[in-house]
């Protein structure tokens, strides 16, 4: 009966904005695969005191262990042991709840935990933190049964939650969106509340202390535990030690292809496919913008309908608040579907844009108080009357939760927008509207990002001073606000206002030795590093710095081959930039391969590569532009090299300018310590200083004759193994 319940609520997604021609979206039909990266828990005790934010931790287990998934289900792989708890984080309109929905449907229909590695799982709840927000004291029990995927044959009645409580390994529960929790209960969850109550699932307590001991496995211990959350609140988290850490890296180029034409799948939709393939092909900034699969949605279904429509195929919208204001344009219609698009009678259209203002007055209000769930009453208090109310059911702007049970008896018809990022750009329009500046703490950063591209529009320079003040970095490990502080000079498009901020600000991004640096970034920021480095570069050239070299740094960040192309190509026109470090990215051999496309070309001397997953392939591929670079020094250290990758190496070396050499923490045996060895000590081999630490398949007698060689013929180079 679960399974049936879950499958049958599950077959169909939300309909988005009331796409045109689409009754429903079928989950099946409409998932794409996701770049998906997990790293494990795997510090020692010291490590572990240390006081470090979930981001910190994250790129620490990240640099040790960190690996894109085949197939999403590994996610769950040795995931049987005690108590194992999962933290999923993600951006923005990246899919954490689509994936989420996504798990608990194939557990529905026998399709994951195949896998003898996996957990037996057979019993599976998905909860969503939005609709947990009431002040009931309830059990677990009452809890789970607050499902929305639930139906009257598959609550848990009390027989089945004591047969749960003496079975909890075989339970999934799914916890949905913790980001959208209230400010009062995300605090609640994170800290201490929960030892005001026992550790018992019978006892009712305080819907934020039961999230808590679920999450702390102090009741339920041995569920399987799965918490959703976008990055900047999954932080709040970070009193509580999770055993794996999973991020949605999005699409990948070729993904963001494969969803339009899966979009456009009908033969009569060809003309318009072509349409938008060739837009998304002349503006390569959306190949980085359509990587959240919200937006590569929302980018086929504007143009659809601009091209079906209207005929438009010029002036398509190229960034995030054009193709918002796109979608508030599309919504003003569907507030009065009986007319057409663009051509509506001057009164309609004005009633319509006030009930769309009073939703956006909504909306601002919502999201100050971190709240996402509303009711008619909500809506009536901002005058929206009976058949505003009405029109914006089927608008397709909100989603309609009939029956959010926040008690085994009790249920209420309440509404959301049907995305968080739609709510957003309405509050952002409101807030600019209303010339209004939210706290940082009272308004997500995607939401100041909008307010910039609707200030753009406005012309409205002094508020745009007044935002930039609210969101300016503390300092430069401040990387959350360094990000989107870039996101919104980058939506407001100033070049000189970009030039003035970055140059007041110039410490938040450069230190004094010349090092910017980042950490827990993706592919779709690369754009916004690449847009920083133009302007230092613009400054430079006003105003040379005193540092000569300066160094890119990102770490903790798991990038594909898309992201490395878009930030080695700005390092050609960046010159400036000497020294590269890639470390703890994830990067595999397509990422070395991309790299080597711009590397010849750049200012780079120094390129640092630890802690990623590279092996003798992309060994090769550095091994076949190294000649023809500035390199003097390379780190290929903690990656999965081995004797094979030291082959290609050693036969370049002597050609290269590269003096000191990291290989340490590889793959490397007493044949490829020997070989490489023997290349350093020739004459024309200019490396001084060779590390080979920590390969653990090098024996102590390859490592006394490899020192004996290196100290007889060569003395100046410096040996370390």
């Amino acid at each position: 009966m679960l399974k049936g319940a879950i499958k049958a609520n599950t077959e169909n997604q939300t309909k988005l904005m009331a796409a045109h021609d689409v009754i429903s979206a079928k989950t099946d039909e409409i998932f794409t695969n996701l770049t998906v990266y997990y790293a494990d828990k795997k510090q020692e005790k010291k490590e572990q005191a240390k006081d470090l934010s979930r981001s910190e931790q994250l790129q620490e287990y990240t640099k040790r262990t960190g690996c894109k998934v085949e197939k999403y289900e590994d996610i769950f792989i040795d995931m049987q042991g005690e108590n194992p708890k999962l933290l999923l984080t993600g951006k923005p309109g990246i899919g954490k709840t689509m994936f989420c929905d996504k798990i608990i449907r194939d557990w529905s229909m026998n399709r994951l935990f195949l896998n003898e590695d996996t957990p037996n799982i057979q019993f599976a709840y998905l909860l969503k933190f939005r609709h947990l927000d009431g002040d009931e004291e309830i059990n677990l029990q009452e809890l789970l049964n607050c499902s929305p995927l639930l139906d009257d044959n598959s609550k848990i009645n009390d027989s089945l939650f004591e047969h749960l409580i003496q079975n909890p390994s075989k339970v999934l529960i799914i916890l949905d969106g913790f980001d959208e929790c209230s400010e009062q209960h995300r605090k609640q969850i994170a800290d201490d509340y929960e030892g005001k109550y026992p550790n018992d699932s019978r006892e009712k307590m305080p819907i934020p202390a039961l999230c808590s001991k679920l999450i702390r496995g102090k009741v339920f211990r041995n569920s399987v535990v799965l918490v959703s959350s976008r990055p900047g609140k999954a932080e709040e988290l970070g009193k509580i030690n999770f055993d794996r850490y999973v991020e949605i890296s999005g699409h990948a180029p070729e993904q963001v292809t494969e969803y339009v034409d899966k979009y456009f799948s009908k033969p009569e939709k060809e003309r318009t496919k072509k349409a938008v393939r060739e837009h998304v092909g002349k503006n390569k900034n959306l190949l980085s913008f359509c990587h959240i699969p919200l937006f590569s949605f929302l980018l086929c279904w504007c143009l659809e309908w601009r091209i079906t429509h209207k005929g438009i195929t010029e002036n398509l919208p190229a960034k995030i608040t054009d193709l918002y204001d796109e979608v508030a344009k599309v919504l003003v219609q569907n507030l009065h579907a009986n007319l057409k698009y663009l051509a509506l009678p001057e009164y309609a259209m004005k009633i319509a844009q006030e009930t769309l203002d009073k939703l956006a007055k909504l909306a601002a209000i919502l999201l100050k108080e971190s709240k996402y769930i509303f009711d008619e009453d909500d809506m009536k208090k901002l005058d929206l009357t009976e058949d505003e109310i009405e029109n914006l059911k089927v608008s397709g702007i909100l989603h309609c939760v009939p029956g959010i049970r926040i008690s085994p008896f009790q249920t209420k018809a309440e509404f959301s927008f049907t995305h968080l990022t739609l709510q957003e750009y309405l509050s952002a329009s409101f807030f600019v509207k209303n010339k209004e500046i939210p706290k940082k703490e009272e308004a997500s950063g995607q939401t100041f990002v909008f307010m910039c591209g609707l200030l753009l529009r406005e012309k409205d320079g002094e508020l745009m001073n007044k935002l930039i003040q609210q969101i300016t970095p503390k300092d430069n490990n401040d990387h959350v606000n360094k990000l989107v502080l870039l996101q919104c000079l980058y939506e407001y498009g100033e070049q000189e206002l970009t030039k003035q901020t970055i140059n007041n600000m110039y410490d938040k991004y450069c230190s004094s030795r010349g090092d910017i640096g980042f950490h827990g970034v993706t592919d779709v920021d690369m754009k916004y590093l690449s847009y920083l480095l133009d302007i230092i570069r613009s400054l430079k050239e006003q105003h040379p710095q005193s540092s000569r070299d300066y160094t890119l740094r990102i770490s903790g960040s798991p990038l594909t081959s898309f992201g490395v192309g878009v930030v080695c190509r700005s390092l050609v026109r960046n010159s400036f930039i000497t020294i590269l470090k890639l470390s703890g990215c994830s990067l595999d051999d397509k990422c070395v391969e991309q790299m080597t496309d711009s590397l010849v070309d750049t200012g780079i001397t120094d390129l640092d590569l630890n802690n990623n997953s590279i092996s003798d392939e992309g060994a090769d591929s550095i091994c076949s532009v190294l000649t023809e670079t500035k390199i003097t020094g390379l780190n290929l250290g903690s990656n999965i090299i081995t004797d094979q990758g030291i082959k290609s190496i050693c036969s370049v070396l002597t050609q290269t300018k590269i003096t000191h050499l990291e290989l340490g923490r590889s793959n490397i045996t007493d044949e490829g310590a020997d070989s490489i060895c023997r290349v350093i000590i020739q004459d024309d081999c200019h490396v001084k200083h060779l590390v080979l630490l920590q390969n653990l398949k090098i024996t102590a007698e390859c490592k006394k004759l490899v020192r004996q060689l290196v100290k007889r013929n060569k003395r100046g180079v410096k040996l370390h193994i």
